[in-house]
């Protein structure tokens, strides 16, 4: 039986319990350039649990239920002195919704999609909460009712809070319960250690993504534009368009020679991304100049599709891209980017459709971009595991660890390299 709890019974509960799960709601617009804000918070403790307005609009008789100033105030105070733990899922986007409201939290946390990912980076496939609670904890999310599906068509998340309350003070139950499933599997894992630098560092990528990055829209706009050209003339030289699945049999297969390397399950030439990465390969090693227009435009297809257009409609209000970093999104433990992903930018060389694009990110006023990498760290690491001392010594003594393996292989370095970080973190044929 869920007893709800109004403003002063959260605060007592803050005062007493060593953990309390906290979920945020907000406008639905983005919180870290400022548009977005927090409209209100839940939180639960066993079969406590409470929502507690903070900006909703109106209730349809025209009250307003938000807290009073005063609450408000001593809510805040509860929160940023809070002793014990908090547990979010998604504690990238529930500190920064907080802070939105004025509430600096800056004491501990647990994220129970960044530990179940932890626990088992495969499954639930999906970390979402609804995800997560299904797989840990047997338990569906609670369904929105028909009141809250027309409220959010009308007035979007800011929708009045008795509408959204008991949805909202739910989510809060659920990731105090998943909590309760997966801490004991967390323990077991010897966790601990890694967990405190985990902290620091959603607090760092939290701070990444506020600031931002500027763009120089006006070359990302000429590259778009120049690349768009460059694609129309191949277009028009071939009288086929390398973007075209039909035409890419032709031109790959009909005219180039080249084998099929993929089939659809109906038996046709496949041409998706596993199967075009071999292609693109094949093209770079044919001296012909089909090959290399088929080149070009995927190359400028890409950047301009990928790179230059989403640096222009990404863009916040203040001109900075602000990528969303996902500390859960691979299964190595890396992080994944998105919208844009600012991870996977192409290294600058002699390619037209790569040579421009870290130019269009441009430093503050008073400040000078640098470009910084580990030479091998990965290796480095996985050589003073493993305790190889032929490693040991090529790194010793600053010779290219991957040209000195290549020799030995005979094979070109960059396919060392490939087939190197393929066996480290586990990678099969497929």
């Amino acid at each position: 039986m869920t007893v709800y709890l109004d403003c002063e019974g959260v605060i007592e509960l803050l005062e007493r319990a060593e953990y309390v799960a906290l979920d945020t709601e907000t406008s639905g617009e983005d919180i870290r350039d400022g548009r977005g804000y927090l409209v209100g918070l839940s939180v639960a403790y066993g079969e406590l649990s409470g929502y507690l307005p903070i900006r909703h609009i109106n209730e349809l008789d025209g009250s307003n239920t938000n807290l009073t100033d005063d609450e408000r105030y001593r809510l805040t105070k509860a929160i940023e002195n809070y002793k014990g733990w908090l547990i979010f899922h998604n504690s990238k986007f529930d500190l920064e919704s907080l802070r939105s409201a004025g509430i600096n939290y800056t004491g501990k946390f647990y994220d129970t999609m960044l530990m179940a990912h932890l626990i088992n980076e495969n499954k639930p496939y999906t970390k979402s909460l609804d995800g997560c609670t299904k797989h840990y904890v047997g338990k569906d999310s609670k369904k929105k009712s028909e009141a809250f599906l027309a409220a959010q068509k009308i007035w979007g998340w800011n929708m009045p809070a008795s509408v959204m309350y008991e949805y909202a003070a739910y989510d809060a139950v659920l990731t105090f319960r998943l909590f309760e499933a997966i801490k004991p599997l967390f323990d077991e894992e010897e966790l601990a250690e890694t967990w405190e630098h985990k902290q620091k560092f959603v607090r760092t990528i939290i701070a990444m993504e506020r600031r931002g990055v500027r763009v120089d829209t006006t070359l990302a706009k000429r590259m778009q534009i120049h690349g768009e050209m460059i694609m129309d003339d191949i277009r028009e030289e071939l009288k086929l368009n390398p973007g075209s699945t039909k035409d890419l049999k032709v031109l790959l297969i009909d005219k180039l020679g080249l084998p099929v390397v993929k089939t659809t399950p109906a038996g046709a030439p496949s041409f998706d991304k596993e199967a075009m990465a071999v292609y693109d390969r094949a093209l770079e090693l044919q001296e012909n100049h089909t090959a290399e227009l088929i080149t070009a435009y995927r190359g400028w297809q890409k950047s301009v599709s990928s790179n230059y257009i989403p640096y222009q409609e990404l863009l916040s209000p203040d001109g900075r891209l602000r990528p969303n970093y996902k500390l859960h999104g691979t299964i190595t433990g890396r992080m994944s980017c998105e919208k844009p992903n600012l991870q996977q930018i192409p290294r600058s060389g002699d390619k037209a459709w790569n040579g421009e694009m870290k130019s269009t990110f441009i430093p503050e006023e008073g400040y000078e971009l640098y470009e910084a990498d580990y030479s091998q760290l990965e290796l480095r690491l996985g050589t003073a595991y493993a305790g190889e001392e032929g490693l040991k010594r090529i790194f010793a003594e600053g010779r290219d660890v991957f040209t000195e393996m290549s020799n030995d292989l005979g094979m070109s370095r960059q396919n060392t390299k490939t087939l190197v970080y393929t066996i480290q973190y586990g990678g099969g044929i497929n």
